[in-house]
């Protein structure tokens, strides 16, 4: 239960508002070393209200904060650069909401768009959908292909179960450090 529940709802809550590593680490090792696969999918579902919860409060500190206010606060979060936020204010000039999407693919982290969509007053609604939308998409996705890659590890690679979580850590630490790497940190 709290595997499934309380941790994917507060990740996904400290996710989108301060913390800065993503849900997905939680919800892929759920994936990849729980035996009851459908327990990830279920803490899907706790992530994207957490995630939720957190996207409402930053709508509001966004809602509450001029621009150069609120791109200094994002700014002092791990992983959000001063230029991230400038980017997010253009694409949701541009795109509207749908660049919600656009920016999981770019690693631009959710809390930017529920705080810059705040700032512009933006339909709360309209938001919350498209945040459900976004976040359980990049949730599953990470999730199905965490069971690919177990199935296959399963099938192609000698003792596997001994190897899988040096894999598993061994990914998202190569995936943090070229995040890091390309935001200049």
């Amino acid at each position: 239960m709290i595997a499934t529940v309380f941790i994917p709802y507060l990740w996904g809550l400290a996710e989108g508002t301060f913390f800065f590593i993503v849900p997905d680490v939680w919800l892929t090792g759920l994936a990849f070393f729980l035996p009851n696969r459908k327990m990830a999918y279920r803490a899907v579902m706790w992530a994207v209200l957490g995630a939720l919860s957190g996207g409402l409060l930053m709508y509001f500190v966004g809602k509450q904060t001029p621009m150069p206010q609120l791109t200094l606060r994002l700014d002092r979060t791990p992983g959000i650069s001063a230029n991230m936020v400038n980017q997010v204010a253009g694409h949701l000039r541009e795109s509207g909401l749908i660049s919600v999407f656009n920016g999981m693919f770019r690693g631009i982290p959710y809390k930017i768009y529920a705080a810059e969509w705040g700032r512009l007053s933006g339909n709360i609604t309209l938001f919350l959908f498209f945040s459900i939308l976004a976040r359980a998409t990049r949730f599953l996705v990470g999730i199905f292909i965490a069971q690919i890659i177990d199935f296959s590890g399963n099938k192609c690679v000698q003792q596997w179960p001994t190897k899988k979580g040096a894999i598993f850590s061994a990914f998202w630490i190569i995936f943090y450090f070229f995040y890091f790497l390309i935001l200049g940190w």
